[in-house]
């Protein structure tokens, strides 16, 4: 049976998405958009099939995912996608909310604690101990959604170093978004991570424009 799954047009502004290159952004749209997703954004396909339908080899494909599971925004595992944000996206209807109960009622323990953002080791936990937690998150609606947390000069340095990126430092990036209260334009950063990428891309196109000129 075919299945309508809605794409909000914020979606290509997304700051994350905005980080990502082009077999990222259809991969990851792919797995929105694909005939195996549930209401709850939680679902089995096979790689071999993600690869017939996009196009892309496993290995191109693993290498994404791998990278969506680093940005915790995609967890896949023996099989199976669950895509963190999905379901804050989905409709408060009360038959969607059911509709989700039911999807999360039968997927993998580890899926779950991914999705709930759980803090106890999912192994410690039963069926039934997750499943009424996923419940007590969706009647909170903070399923799949966790607040901005403003990295400290420390993380970003780390991350940086984990980027081989030389171009600034984790201080003057925190010090330049503190002055602005977190906010890109006009919208609250979402992701540090995706922001710090940018700005490592800028630098690195700066670079190379100096470099043209040089040769000029």
């Amino acid at each position: 049976m075919s299945k309508k799954r809605y794409v909000n047009t914020t979606f290509w502004r997304d700051d994350y998405i905005s980080s990502l290159d082009p077999s990222e952004k259809l991969l990851f749209l792919y797995l929105l958009t694909c005939p195996d997703t549930t209401i709850a954004g939680v679902y089995q396909i096979p790689l071999k099939i993600i690869a017939a339908d996009t196009g892309f080899d496993k290995d191109m494909i693993v290498k994404i995912l791998a990278r969506f599971k680093d940005d915790d925004k995609v967890l896949y595992r023996d099989g199976w996608i669950a895509i963190k944000n999905f379901i804050k996206h989905q409709s408060e209807n009360p038959s969607v909310r059911a509709g989700i109960e039911r999807e999360l009622g039968s997927v993998p323990e580890d899926m779950i604690g991914f999705m709930t953002d759980c803090t106890q080791p999912v192994d410690s936990l039963s069926d039934s101990d997750i499943v009424e937690y996923s419940k007590v998150k969706l009647s909170e609606g903070k399923v799949g959604h966790a607040a901005f947390k403003p990295p400290t000069p420390d993380e970003v340095q780390e991350y940086l170093d984990s980027q081989k990126c030389k171009f600034f430092d984790g201080e003057q990036f925190c010090d330049f978004y503190t002055a602005r209260g977190w906010l890109i334009g006009k919208n609250k950063m979402k992701d540090w991570k995706a922001a710090v990428r940018t700005w490592i891309r800028r630098d690195k196109e700066k670079l190379r424009a100096e470099l043209r000129c040089f040769d000029d």
